[in-house]
């Protein structure tokens, strides 16, 4: 019986993990603070400015942290970002504790969304 709900387990995240959009991942800044979003990178930056998850944000105070914090997207819950041991660097994509993407910096211009408002793409991660 155990060993049946591990493979119902591991089958269920598989599949989650294969329906998950490789992920963009950025900064979307407003004169008062800024966020760590994320997108599906089927979409163009322009349509990331309103298609977007927060990941973590401020509002002109300190971040919250950004790796280990949950998020959603396209309706996959329990997304956290992994990240390299000085905690800033973004190494991953993970689903319910397990690597399911990997990423890789950028250097992207960034696009105009509004009045003060800019997007621009930090990392790119990719399905392991």
């Amino acid at each position: 019986m155990q060993y049946t709900t591990l493979a119902l387990l591991a089958t269920t995240a598989f599949s989650m993990a294969s329906a998950l959009p490789s992920i963009n991942l950025g900064s979307y800044t407003f004169p008062s603070g800024g966020q760590l979003i994320a997108w599906d990178a089927s979409i163009s930056s322009s349509d990331a400015c309103n298609q977007h998850t927060i990941v973590t944000g401020s509002d002109g105070g300190p971040a919250p942290p950004r790796c280990g914090t949950d998020f959603t997207l396209d309706g996959i819950s329990k997304l956290s970002l992994t990240c390299a041991s000085d905690g800033e660097t973004i190494t991953g994509v993970a689903l319910n504790g397990t690597l399911v993407e990997t990423c890789s910096s950028v250097n992207a211009d960034g696009t105009f969304c509004e009045d003060g408002v800019e997007l621009t793409q930090m990392y790119a991660c990719v399905p392991v």
